[in-house]
């Protein structure tokens, strides 16, 4: 909060009488606390910098940074409103989109089997050459035991 709004809470703090009116002060100050923490080390998921926060969108949904130029293509200006991130739009969905593109087509399209994230590698930086797939088979017998 900025020294004024601190001001402003200290007085409704003072002049509450009720238990509620209180519990809600109280609560306003937690949750600016906790976004005034967000803010302060928020930073880009695709290039890993804090740099240019001008440019940084917050996600909504989970708080993560992102640049708008990192996106490919940039994004050329800070939406209007809300505004979530692909992995949050691909938890809602159940849809995979590139987190980087936000595309879902593709055939170098690699998604994360246990999280809802998913990347071309040709979005990736550096950009992976080969995508490497583990099989791994599990025998079990008929008791129940692994084999």
């Amino acid at each position: 909060m900025p020294i004024s709004g601190l001001v402003t809470w200290r007085e409704g703090v003072r002049k509450a009488q009720t238990a509620a009116q209180l519990a809600m002060g109280f609560y306003v100050l937690e949750t600016s606390i906790a976004w005034h923490k967000s803010i302060m080390k928020a930073f880009c998921q695709l290039c890993h910098s804090g740099d240019d926060e001008d440019s940084l969108l917050l996600c909504d949904g989970c708080d993560k940074g992102y640049h708008t130029y990192c996106f490919k293509p940039a994004m050329t200006s800070v939406p209007d409103g809300d505004w979530y991130c692909f992995e949050c739009i691909n938890k809602a969905t159940g849809n995979r989109h590139c987190l980087v593109c936000g595309k879902q087509d593709g055939k170098h399209l690699v998604p994360c089997t246990s999280c809802p994230r998913a990347y071309h590698t040709e979005c990736l930086s550096p950009a992976l050459s080969k995508v490497r797939l583990a099989i791994v088979t599990i025998n079990v017998s008929s008791s129940g035991d692994y084999i």
